[in-house]
């Protein structure tokens, strides 16, 4: 396996918006794609592959929210440790919001419409519409932070992110 890679080919999949009418392609992994990711642009239009069993930025970004989940919630601990699913997709949305930008967008961890940005996308893997290559995901901006910054801005990021689940 290429932990270098720049891009990853995938399959994009008819989807449909259901404020504008509008219908475009959005890319979707297998079932079977565990700790696979597409992250996506703000405004819609571009798509971003991770795969967090490589990405050691995954690993630190969800240890420190994992952190910060549990100081606050300290009476709920789970037994496991695991995340709840709106801390889930508050990690999910941290990871985007660390993640660099495409084209000058932030990334996002939900489909939008690309015409009229709405979320409320329709998509399912019935319709296949091509198979076309986006960018592997980085971090080097978040990477060149140090270790206080990273934690400080993770914690600013988690506050930000669990009021929009």
């Amino acid at each position: 396996m290429n932990h270098n890679k720049k891009t990853e080919t995938v399959r994009f999949f008819e989807a449909h918006c259901s404020d504008c009418n509008e219908s475009f392609a959005v890319p979707l992994l297998s079932d079977f794609a565990y700790g696979e990711f597409i992250l996506k642009t703000e405004d819609g239009k571009a798509f971003a592959y991770m795969n967090a069993i490589i990405e050691k930025s995954f690993e630190l970004i969800s240890k420190l929210v994992k952190e910060i989940s549990q100081s606050e919630n300290s009476k709920e601990l789970r037994p496991d440790h695991s995340f709840s699913s709106g801390d889930l997709n508050t990690l999910h949305w941290v990871i985007a919001q660390c993640a660099d930008e495409i084209g000058n967008e932030k990334l996002d961890n939900q489909f939008r419409c690309p015409n009229c940005g709405s979320i409320d996308v329709l998509y399912g893997n019935s319709v296949a519409v091509r198979d076309d290559e986006i960018p592997v995901v980085s971090f080097e901006r978040f990477n060149a932070l140090v270790d206080s910054e990273k934690k400080d801005k993770v914690r600013e990021l988690y506050d930000i992110g669990k009021s929009l689940v």
